[in-house]
């Protein structure tokens, strides 16, 4: 996972996600929920260009993180031409599903769906989508 700095830890400390993440779980109970079984964080990921309701989901999930305002004070990923992290996920957005490694949402979400939420390995697992 990606090693944050201490500024990074700072940031996510003053900007918990707190019930940040509410609606997103309430689209993640409603997709769990549907017919055969409940499916894995793999198999979610793993299914974003067949499955609308998966691609959807995910999209919840990028969009809600987008609008935290963690994101919005957040270091962009190494390398990239924005100020916050909140730029690079809005172009990641925009960019899915075609540009995001599936093992990698994977990983975020089951982050994003453990409660309470770990701040910092939910924003580690955030910069490792870059």
């Amino acid at each position: 996972m990606f090693a944050l700095d201490d500024k990074q830890k700072g940031i996510i400390g003053h900007y918990p996600v707190g019930d940040g993440l509410e609606g997103f779980y309430k689209k993640y109970s409603e997709f769990v929920s549907r017919p055969p079984l409940k499916p894995s964080c793999e198999d979610i990921a793993g299914s974003v260009s067949t499955d609308k309701g998966a691609e959807r989901l995910i999209r919840k999930l990028l969009s809600t993180l987008l609008g935290l305002d963690a994101a919005e004070e957040l270091p962009p990923y190494r390398g990239s031409s924005h100020k916050f992290l909140s730029n690079d996920i809005g172009v990641l957005y925009g960019r899915f599903p075609e540009r995001v490694n599936s093992e990698a949402i994977a990983v975020l979400l089951k982050h994003a769906i453990i409660k309470p939420v770990d701040d910092e390995s939910l924003w580690s697992a955030v910069y490792d989508l870059f």
